[in-house]
């Protein structure tokens, strides 16, 4: 749409074009605002004389740059410059003109009392002006402007700046660009003061309409600008936050005129005020905001030199020419500001304060630390604020030998010295040994240059500052305090993401956790995460869609390289990172060893298991007998074994930690510190940066190499032969499918790499088979694993030994798909079942090539799933016991008089097996003797299957002891003891068989936290290992049996229980319980209710009772929500309504049914519930109906 022929141009209530016009309506002859008289045409027109003569009429051609209005003849007497802006779509005359008068020409100069040189600045923000103009462009052409107007002989003149609108807008970001640049900063230093004339600092709704009608009247406006000015605009918020940082720091004397009469638009059909008093006041200390009874064009234009509006703009300007320039009496040569988003970080600054607080001697602090961490932010921000104690603050970029000597002969300059290079230190530092009170901060003085290469300082007193990254230096005697540099706190980088990235304080909290897992990306670095937020302002995109730019190798590469314009660090965070590595590639050994360390788990590498990678570790042979394999049977380089090794491992360790590319201070991660001496932590950044700039190839080489070290280092838990916690390197694991899953991204497949490594040497054994192995151990199942981890190492598995024809890693296979793939999923029958089809077709006859560990493979998966075979129906208990027996029976050794260590422990797993099925068929007697058998003989100290066993034993003397029957079990074992490993536990003459229990238990789980590393209060407390568990559950279960003798140990067995229900609870949080974990977790609920009901606290206990089958019903999946054991616990619930006072016949009839099937059924695994805890309440319900049938009779 064009406008129709004869059109006026467009004027809308953010455009300040000319005004209506007036020429004739003055008010009367001016007076002067300074002296109170008349001011004389003639004094008019001589003012015009040495000013821009355009008429202010009619004109339609943009004036670009700086243009005089007014220039007294003396230069010499000049007091200030002040210098106009005017806003969108106006003129550097007419915006200031009402009809032919332009008042900062013609009635300003006589208004003022000191001689003042007056300039206007003009833009192209017209109607024929560039639409693709933003704020940026014009806040560059106004400071360029500024350094041709005011040559550097006129610098120190006093500057005074008025801005109309949007040019206040533009004059901020001039200001701010200033601000960061040291070669700029004297347009700062020379500020006097600003009026602000309806400056709209956080925007204006008209905006929108002013955005809409151009685009439907088709007008070339700049669209750009315009659209800053929209209400809430981020960049807008933006500008606003860092001037206003910058107007503190300095309290800048700051004039804010806001409009109190609405605008009645042509056009644009409009009558409202154009920028409201919230708007156009930035609420600083150093402002004075008054309202003007004027719309949003009079606030700019004035009839003449009684305009009271005039009069008081000039009263106001007059003010700040007396003021004159900001003075501190501090000479400060810093070269910028600290940034307007400085974040936290008041601990440090306090430190600094207190050291150098009331000294008179020589004070220096050292801050160190990694690069982008803020460590000269923080030497600014003290400085900046603390100027006023000194009465010098210097500088110097210490960095190299080139820039230290040309910030020194740069102050030497400054401090008023004749000019000599080759003196300029030796004066500095005489300089410094006479005046007495002066601040020096040293910036990145990595190699301590100012004080090994210039002698710096030579003084007894004085404050110096240097930062660095290494600590290597800052054991120096010289050094009053070392101040280690951590990365920002994770609120504290929350809240620098927030501001920096314009994000309204009513929008952060939508934002939260992916703000969250933005900073713990950036590792709380300040660099990083002042990146981050300011690419997400300056791109206008989301939080979440900075999260999925991430994800992308090539995209994220360009996030790391981005720094933000302006910006006050000085690189990027690719340009730190990179500068650290070209130094550490001249280290062969660390960039070695840093390509590794990329590949394995970011937090959780140590020191130890990087040797335990490189050293012999014991094996399984397939001779069955125990070996120590050495790493590069493992497939391990041999450059790995001996870097890792040898001397150079320290020395390639420290290098990395003196470029700040692995941890050498405190970490933090998610609020915790990460901090230990074995500990090698990699900040998130090298991580990505380090893994991105490797090719395809590269990448694959050394995602082998660092499996292989985790391949060789983890423990092999079969048969017990290794006892090292496991769960220290399962993370390591965790990160195979994490690279598999960054290898994908790029086209790359992990498995089909590891089938590709060659073999070496005579080595039999494929590093597939090897990688096969070590994925068998960590598919722990049990619920010990990790869901996810589990499920894909069981796929992972089962592509690696396809095509292997070794059927001892096929039964091994057929070991973990059990738990994992049936179990989990309830089918205990059909796993076991096809277990057992696999080995009637599998060659496991001595005849072929099996080995002596293929055999014992072969065993332990015979022996594993026999448990849940097909029952026949028609046998008895004994019956099927002693048919499943002679099933175990059938596996023999391949020499059954001299069988390997690996077989004879399969041999074990089957005295096992016998003992924990007679227990399941209620065949205690027999149970109790092979369970001890297997403990005594078989079993290795502290494994997975001795821990089950001895959970197992336990529970057949409870259920013996419970039967109050003697038997042989219960004699031997009262008189013999048991032998755990090479303890032998005696029991006392009076114990009882509960109390004999109840040590052997504490003594098994108490050595089981020591072997497994769990020493703290809080492992103790959150352990998950499936034997640990069990064994603490059937502990609490035997306290509680001692309470029936002992009643104060019910408080004991409750304490348990209740955190062992606190820990299912935990562990349900991070996902679905594992099948056997649901019915442990269903025993402690049924335990705690059981306690409550044996002390007749009968509230208590229908609570318990309730809760106990509310989730056997809904949460033990295999029971699909009925089972014997929930009517049981239904049972035991009437019991405890009757015992309460309940209404019998109510509750009694409801439990015909569930009586009729306890009469037809018997279970007796979980102990006590199907047996000596059913008779208990059978007794008691026959007592409680007595009771009643006699009050009923009576």
């Amino acid at each position: 749409m064009r406008l129709p022929t004869g059109s006026k141009p467009l004027v809308g209530p953010l455009m300040d074009g000319p005004g209506p016009e007036t020429a004739g309506k003055n008010r009367g002859p001016p007076k002067s605002i300074a002296e109170g008289g008349d001011v004389s045409i003639v004094a008019m027109e001589k003012s015009r004389t040495n000013s821009h003569k355009v008429s202010a009429k009619g004109s339609k051609t943009a004036v670009l740059g700086i243009v005089p209005l007014h220039e007294p003849a003396d230069t010499d007497l000049v007091a200030a410059d002040i210098l106009l802006i005017h806003g969108l779509t106006g003129h550097a005359i007419n915006t200031w003109s009402h009809g032919d008068i332009c008042w900062p020409r013609d009635l300003l100069p006589q208004a003022l009392k000191s001689a003042v040189r007056v300039l206007s600045f003009g833009y192209d923000a017209g109607k024929y002006g560039d639409a693709n103009l933003d704020i940026e462009d014009v806040a560059l052409q106004l400071i360029n402007a500024i350094e041709r107007a005011r040559p550097v002989e006129e610098r120190a003149r006093p500057l005074i700046v008025v801005s109309y609108s949007l040019g206040g807008i533009v004059l901020k970001k001039a200001l701010i660009t200033s601000n960061n640049k040291p070669s700029l900063r004297h347009i700062l230093a020379s500020l006097s003061g600003i009026v602000f004339l309806a400056a709209p600092h956080r925007g204006s709704a008209l905006a929108d309409v002013a955005s809409r009608v151009v685009r439907q009247l088709n007008v070339g406006l700049p669209q750009k600008l315009i659209g800053t000015l929209k209400k809430n605009s981020p960049e807008l918020e933006s500008i606003a936050n860092d001037f206003r940082q910058i107007a503190d720091q300095r309290s800048l004397p700051i004039i804010s005129f806001y409009e109190l009469l609405p605008l009645k638009g042509r056009l644009i059909c409009f009558s409202d005020i154009v920028v409201y008093k919230e708007s156009a006041v930035l609420n600083i200390p150093s402002e004075r905001a008054l309202g003007l009874h004027a719309n949003h064009r009079e606030i700019c234009r004035y009839q003449g030199a009684d305009d009271p509006i005039f009069r008081e703009v000039a009263a106001r300007l007059q003010q700040l020419v007396e003021l004159g320039p900001l003075r501190n009496d501090a000479r400060v040569f810093l070269p910028w500001d600290v940034t307007p988003h400085f974040t936290g970080r008041r601990d440090y600054i306090k430190k600094i304060h207190d050291v150098f607080s009331g000294s008179k001697g020589r004070r220096i602090v050292a801050i160190h630390g990694d690069g982008g961490m803020g460590k000269t932010e923080i030497a600014l921000k003290y400085a900046r604020e603390n100027e006023h104690r000194y009465d010098y603050v210097l500088f110097a970029n210490s960095t190299n030998i080139q820039s230290l000597e040309s910030d020194f002969s740069d102050l030497h300059e400054k401090l008023g010295f004749p000019p000599n290079i080759t003196r300029a230190v030796e004066d500095i530092k005489q300089f410094l040994r006479l005046e007495r009170c002066w601040l020096m901060i040293l910036d990145n003085d990595n190699d301590w240059l100012a004080f090994n290469r210039f002698g710096f300082p030579e003084t007894g007193h004085g404050h110096i500052i240097i930062t660095c990254r290494a600590r290597v230096h800052t054991s120096d005697p010289r050094i009053t305090m070392a101040l280690p540099m951590n990365p920002l706190k994770p609120m504290e980088a929350k809240d620098l993401l927030f501001s920096r990235a314009g994000i309204d304080t009513k929008d952060r909290l939508s934002w939260e956790l992916q703000a969250k897992d933005v900073i713990k990306r950036m590792g709380c670095q300040p660099l990083a995460v002042d990146s981050a937020a300011a690419y997400i302002l300056c791109n206008n995109i989301t939080i979440h869609e900075y999260l999925n730019a991430l994800k992308g190798r090539k995209i994220s590469r360009r996030l790391l390289s981005y720094r933000p314009k302006g910006s006050k660090y000085q690189t990027s965070v690719e340009t730190i990172i990179q500068m650290a590595l070209d130094e550490i590639k001249k280290s062969p050994d660390a960039f070695r060893l840093l390509n590794i360390l990329v590949w394995l788990d970011r937090t959780k590498t140590t020191i130890s298991f990087l040797k335990r990678a490189v050293f012999p570790q014991p094996r399984w042979g397939p001779d069955g007998q125990v070996e120590m394999r050495d790493p590069q049977r493992s497939y391990v380089p041999s450059d790995l074994i001996s870097l890792i090794n040898g001397p150079s491992f320290q020395l390639a360790l420290k290098e990395l930690q003196s470029y700040s590319l692995i941890a050498s201070d405190e970490i933090f991660q998610d609020g915790r510190s990460l901090r230990s001496n074995d500990a090698i932590v990699l900040h998130p950044l090298t991580y990505l940066y380090i893994r991105e700039s490797l090719s395809p190839d590269r990448m694959l080489e050394n995602a082998i190499h660092a499996l292989s070290l985790v391949v060789h280092a983890y423990p092999i838990m079969q048969a017990g032969l290794d006892q090292s916690s496991s769960r220290r390197i399962l993370p390591q694991v965790y990160q195979c499918i994490l690279n598999s899953d960054y290898l994908a991204e790029e086209g790359l497949d992990l498995i089909d790499s590891i089938q590709s490594v060659d073999s070496w040497g005579d080595e039999e054994t494929t590093f597939t088979e090897r990688v096969a192995e070590m994925f068998l151990e960590a598919a722990r199942g049990y619920g010990e694993g990790i869901s996810h981890l589990d499920n894909t190492l069981l796929q992972w598995i089962k592509a690696l030994i396809n095509s292997s024809e070794k059927a001892g890693l096929q039964a091994r296979l057929w070991c973990t798909r059990l738990p994992l793939e049936f179990y989990s999923k309830g089918k205990f029958t059909d796993g076991c079942e096809a277990a057992a089809e696999f080995l009637r077709d599998a060659n496991f006859s001595p005849g072929g090539k099996i080995t002596n560990n293929d055999n014992a493979q072969a065993g332990f998966l015979r022996h594993m799933s026999v448990e849940y075979l097909t029952r026949d129906k028609n046998l008895s208990d004994r019956d099927e016991w002693e048919k499943r027996a002679k099933y175990i029976d059938v596996w023999k050794p391949l020499d059954p008089y001299n069988p390997s260590k690996l077989e004879r422990y399969a041999q074990g797993m089957g005295v096992r097996m016998r003992g924990k099925l007679a227990k399941d068929f209620g065949l205690f007697n027999e149970a109790y003797f092979s369970l001890k058998l297997f403990i005594e003989q078989y079993a290795k100290r502290r494994s997975r299957e001795e821990g089950w066993a001895i959970g197992d034993l336990g529970q057949v003397v409870l259920e013996l002891e419970g039967a109050d029957e003697d038997c042989d079990a219960l004699s031997d074992l009262m008189t013999n003891g048991i032998r755990c490993g090479h303890d032998q536990l005696i029991p006392e003459l009076d114990a009882r068989p509960c109390e004999v229990i109840t040590q052997i238990y504490s003594q098994a789980i108490e050595s089981r936290m020591v072997a497994r590393g769990s020493s703290s209060q809080y492992d103790r407390d959150n352990v998950r290992e499936s034997d640990t568990m069990f064994l603490e559950i059937n502990r609490a279960a035997s306290i509680l049996r001692e309470g029936i003798f002992r009643p104060e140990r019910y408080a004991e067995a409750e304490q348990k229980l209740i955190g062992l229900k606190d820990r299912f609870e935990n562990m349900l949080t991070m996902g679905a319980l594992w099948h056997d974990d649901q019915t442990r977790h269903f025993s402690v609920l049924a335990y705690l209710a059981q306690i409550s009901h044996l002390q007749m606290d009968w509230e208590v206990a229908q609570s318990r009772w309730i809760e106990t089958i509310d989730y056997g019903q809904s949460s033990v999946k295999e029971w699909n929500g009925d089972h014997y054991y929930v009517d049981v616990a239904k049972y035991s619930l009437a019991n405890a309504q009757l015992q309460a006072g309940g209404e019998p016949d109510a509750i009694i009839a409801e439990l015909d049914e569930i009586v009729h099937r306890l009469n037809a059924e018997v279970v007796t695994w979980n102990l006590g519930l199907g047996t000596f805890w059913l008779e208990y309440i059978r007794k008691s319900m026959a007592e409680v109906m007595s009771v009643e049938e006699s009050a009923r009779e009576g």
